[in-house]
C-alpha cells in the first residue's frame, strides 16, 4: 500500500509540473503581454499549486473541498477573462463583468451559508456547464475562421484545454461522486481518469505556449471572433 501511494504521489507530481513548464514558456517568450496568454499563465500557476497541494499534503475531505471551491472560482473568472480577449463581440464584453460578479457573489454567499469546506456540487455543475458552453463556442468560431490553420493557433489549444478539463471534471467530480461514490474502487479509477485528463489538458496548454502567437495575430480576423 505504501509503494502504491508513493507511486501515485510521484506520478501526480510529474503531471503537476507540466502547467508550471507552460507558465515558464509563456513568461520567457513574453506572451503574457497578450491578455489570453496572461490568463492562461495564471491558470497554469494556480493548477500547479493546487495539484502539488493535493499530491503531497494529507488534506481532510473538508480541506480538499475548500481547495476545490477556491480553485473553481478563480479558474472560472480567469477563463472568462481569457475568452473575453478572444471573443471580440461587444455583447460578450458587456456580459463578462456581470457574469463574473453574479457568479462570484452567488458562489461566495452559498459557501458562507453552507460552509466553505463543503462540496458545492450544484454550483460546480453550473460553473462547469457555463465554461463548457463558452469553450465550445470559441472552438466552433475558431474552426470557422481559421479552418486548415486552426492547429497552428494557440487559442485553439487553450480553448480545447478549457473544454476538455471541465468536461472530465463534470463527469468525475460532480456526476461521478454523485452516482458512484459508494463503489469501493471508485476513488482509484477516478484518480487514474483525472490524471490522464490532466495530462492531456496540460499538454494542450503547453502546446499553446509553444506556438507563435504573434504570427497568428498578424493575419486579419484570425482571433477576432464575433
Amino acid at each position: 500500500m505504501l509503494v502504491a501511494y508513493s507511486t501515485q504521489t510521484v506520478i501526480s507530481l510529474l503531471i503537476a509540473c507540466i502547467p508550471l513548464l507552460a507558465a515558464f514558456v509563456i513568461l520567457s517568450r513574453k506572451l503574457f503581454l497578450q491578455e489570453s496568454m496572461a490568463c492562461l499563465m495564471a491558470i497554469c500557476v494556480i493548477s500547479f499549486f493546487k495539484d502539488i497541494l493535493g499530491a503531497v499534503s494529507t488534506l481532510s475531505p473538508a480541506g480538499h473541498a475548500l481547495v476545490e471551491n477556491v480553485f473553481l472560482l478563480l479558474n472560472f473568472c480567469l477563463i472568462l477573462l481569457a475568452c473575453k480577449s478572444i471573443i471580440k463581440a461587444s455583447y460578450f464584453h458587456t456580459l463578462v463583468p456581470g457574469i463574473m460578479l453574479s457568479v462570484g457573489a452567488v458562489f461566495i454567499t452559498y459557501m458562507l451559508l453552507t460552509g466553505p469546506d463543503q462540496p458545492q456540487s450544484g454550483i460546480r455543475f453550473a460553473a462547469c456547464l457555463l465554461i463548457l458552453s463558452i469553450s465550445l463556442y470559441v472552438l466552433l468560431k475558431l474552426m470557422a475562421v481559421q479552418q486548415l490553420t486552426i492547429f497552428k493557433s494557440p487559442l485553439f489549444w487553450t480553448a480545447a484545454g478549457f473544454f476538455f478539463y471541465h468536461f472530465q471534471y463534470l463527469l468525475i467530480e460532480v456526476l461521478g461522486h454523485q452516482l458512484f461514490a459508494g463503489e469501493k474502487d471508485f476513488p482509484f479509477y477516478a484518480w487514474i481518469i483525472m490524471l490522464l485528463s490532466k495530462f492531456v489538458t496540460y499538454g494542450f496548454f503547453l502546446t499553446a505556449s509553444l506556438l507563435n502567437l504573434e504570427k497568428n495575430m498578424q493575419t486579419p480576423g484570425r482571433t477576432a471572433l464575433g
